[in-house]
């Protein structure tokens, strides 16, 4: 087995898209197999693309432009764990009850991003949850934790993939009495 981890630049210095460039440009050199040491031992028909919040996120942007732009790499699978995505489109009231700790997080990580209508950070934006379809994974993982005040975001997530037609195996993973990216604390 072969882990390559990315070293993504970060908001505020760096606002998004300067993760997903980076992760993107991780995995063509990767692809490319310009490193003999990789080039030897790297198998590209067996790419798995993980991430926990917000590299979940971003292992999820990376899968999509790997669907749309290529790169001759097989995804053989996604883990995304405790992932992070923006609010759906909802009133103003709720949106306020929601906010909480996200409060000002997306204006810092992409600014002047209507975040509700991404599809980078909203997947299943109105008119975009088809584009799920197209992940060209053999199979995702999506992992939730029951104290997560994220965990609602990451179910319609896993719910989008499977009303989306996704021709991969799709599964939710829910920890009990945890909250967000309790494994790092």
């Amino acid at each position: 087995m072969l882990v390559v981890s990315v070293e993504y630049r970060r908001a505020p210095e760096h606002p998004l898209p300067a993760a997903y460039d980076d992760a993107w440009a991780t995995l063509r050199c990767a692809a490319a197999r310009v490193d003999p040491w990789l080039a030897e031992r790297g198998n590209l028909a067996r790419v798995f693309l993980g991430g926990d919040s917000a590299g979940a996120n971003i292992a999820h942007n990376v899968a999509m432009r790997v669907a749309t732009e290529g790169l001759g790499v097989r995804i053989e699978g996604s883990i995304l764990i405790h992932l992070v995505l923006g609010e759906k489109e909802i009133g103003v009231e709720e949106a306020e009850r929601r906010r909480g700790k996200m409060k000002g997080f997306w204006e810092v990580v992409s600014p002047g991003t209507e975040v509700a209508k991404d599809p980078r950070l909203n997947p299943m934006a109105e008119g975009k949850e088809e584009r799920l379809r197209t992940l060209e994974c053999e199979r995702v993982m999506v992992a939730v934790e029951e104290k997560d005040a994220l965990r609602e975001r990451g179910r319609e997530y896993y719910e989008g993939l499977k009303r989306s037609g996704l021709e991969g195996r799709v599964e939710l993973l829910e920890s009990e009495r945890e909250e967000h990216v309790t494994d790092l604390n």
